[in-house]
């Protein structure tokens, strides 16, 4: 059985659209950090990991948004993906792991 990271709006019928749409539009956001991964782009994955602290939160997945508020302080004066790729790599895994599905 794999893990899932369960929304705490999971099960909200007045939220289970918006809910959805968020997590549809995960694997976008996962490319976009790859690319910026590939091109070495610090300054892009600070904002995506920070637009991405803020939109958890909302979206019921606290988890998350602690794990982005510890990823951006790792990030914080480095100039280099090679110094905080691994920190990086689980947070894109627990990306993957959302869900809006109660059960």
């Amino acid at each position: 059985m794999t893990m899932k990271i369960i929304s705490q709006l999971a099960g909200n019928e007045d939220f289970t659209p918006l809910l959805q749409q968020f997590i549809s539009e995960i694997p976008e956001r996962i490319s976009h950090i790859d690319l910026a991964l590939a091109a070495d782009d610090v300054e892009l994955l600070k904002r995506i990991v920070h637009q991405l602290k803020g939109a958890c939160g909302g979206y019921g997945f606290p988890s998350l948004t602690e794990e982005a508020f510890a990823l951006e302080k790792v990030m914080d004066n480095k100039t280099s993906v090679k110094n905080f790729e691994s920190e990086m790599a689980h947070f894109v895994a627990n990306l993957r792991l959302m869900t809006a599905d109660p059960e």
